[in-house]
């Protein structure tokens, strides 16, 4: 029996190549530009799959699954998306029965992943909620590479299985590791941090066990980043009090590491059996997100700075050309330094030349900590209190203060011996 697509789809010519394909694949077409349309449809019993635009006539059709679902309850749905963020690939994944294809797409794919839909039609629970990741700025793009990604964090976010997110530095490990803990259903005040290898005055162990062990009753997300630079002395202590907060806990313990090397004795701190592996792509291998990641940064910074930005299209070719070694981390400084030099917002091709020169000069000799403690100048100062407001805005948490500074982990730990900030003041 010949199946029959509802297709809904506003580009006319999308729409119009769409039905071409499905209609030679050997498909029934009815295609519209209008979700209540379609939704009458359902209602008078058609359809056996559909394809939906997310973004149609103004309206979210991922928010009218619930009712299509209602009506056509064994028929699949295809989401297909030019907003190609985690956001976009958990809520449409979300749906019962349903899969997502971030646009542009090869009319091949398109037709090979509405075949499966169809050849499976087993519905699977809808998720109750909504289920966004806090942190997902970095975990953006249509590349291949990052669809990977997205579908990995879908199906860990409905498990408490332990994942190590591991990739290059600057990948966006611990934005996916925060955006994991969120899609699981957490939030600020139920997840701890432990920053490999640790210093006496980064954390104090038993202080968070017992801070686990106050709400025994509660479900608590550690993550573990940078497992691979533990200690082994550390590897072993914190195996052994995970051990002990399972004992003790009725709730449960949800751990997530992040790493450059997942074969790192560290890995044993995520539980004896093997975690499931997520890996973060370097930015080389999703060249074609480039854009999409710049326009993100540059519209935080906007909003940060109280000024609009743009990138000129001589800009956008010259970031393109660029391999970041730092990655991601690496482009989202150039573009800051670039904004830096934009009086009008507008950023040039000159603008990127710039910051990058700047980022591969050399750094100044820095005179001892001590000496700086003693006579600090107007410049040290500031840049001490800015380091301190930006702990205290993040409750102490590093890894935030770190992304508000525009620096990585390792340079805020070095600002903080530097500068001779105790942690445990921090309010």
């Amino acid at each position: 029996m010949t199946a029959t697509i509802l297709l809904v789809e506003d580009d006319p010519s999308l729409k119009l190549v769409l039905s071409r394909a499905l209609t030679e694949a050997g498909y029934r077409v009815r295609a519209t530009e209008s979700l209540d349309t379609c939704l009458k449809w359902c209602g008078d019993g058609l359809g056996d799959a559909l394809v939906l635009d997310v973004f149609v006539g103004g309206r979210n059709s991922i928010e009218a699954a619930g009712e299509i679902v209602r009506r056509r309850p064994n028929a699949p749905i295809l989401f297909t998306s030019a907003q190609s963020t985690l956001d976009t690939a958990i809520a449409a994944a979300a749906a019962p029965n349903a899969d997502y294809l971030p646009k542009p797409f090869d009319l091949d794919v398109f037709l090979d992943r509405l075949a499966r839909l169809l050849a499976a039609q087993k519905p699977k629970p809808a998720v109750l909620g909504p289920r966004r990741p806090s942190e997902s700025a970095a975990l953006t793009g249509r590349s291949p590479a990052m669809q990977e990604v997205f579908a990995r964090l879908t199906k860990l976010a409905a498990s408490d299985a332990p994942a190590l997110i591991y990739g290059a530095a600057g990948t966006g490990k611990s934005r996916a590791a925060l955006a994991l803990h969120a899609l699981r259903g957490g939030g600020e005040d139920d997840v701890f941090f432990l920053h490999f290898p640790l210093h006496p005055r980064d954390v104090e162990i038993n202080a968070v066990i017992a801070r686990a062990e106050s709400r025994p009753e509660s479900v608590w997300t550690a993550i573990l980043e940078d497992i691979d630079q533990a200690r082994a002395e550390e590897v072993s202590l914190v195996c052994g009090l995970a051990h002990r907060v399972r004992r003790r806990q009725s709730g449960r313990l949800r751990l997530i590491g992040t790493a450059i090397d997942p074969r790192a004795d560290g890995v044993r701190m995520l539980g004896d059996a093997a975690p499931i592996l997520v890996a973060m792509p370097a930015l080389a291998a999703r060249a074609e997100d480039v854009d999409e990641l710049a326009d993100r940064h540059l519209s935080a910074l906007s909003t940060q700075w109280g000024q609009r930005f743009r990138l000129e299209a001589s800009a956008r070719q010259r970031l393109k050309s660029v391999d970041f070694s730092d990655n991601i981390r690496g482009l989202f400084a150039v573009l800051t330094e670039a904004a830096f030099l934009a009086p009008t917002g507008a950023i040039g091709e000159a603008m990127i030349a710039q910051a990058l020169d700047m980022r591969r000069a050399p750094a100044p000799n820095h005179p001892p900590a001590e000496d700086m403690a003693l006579a600090p100048t107007s410049l040290e100062a500031a840049a001490r209190e800015a380091v301190i407001a930006a702990l205290r805005a993040s409750r102490g948490n590093q890894t935030r203060a770190a992304a508000a500074l525009g620096v990585n982990r390792n340079t805020l730990r070095q600002k903080i011996l530097q500068f001779g900030i105790d942690l445990n003041k921090i309010q």
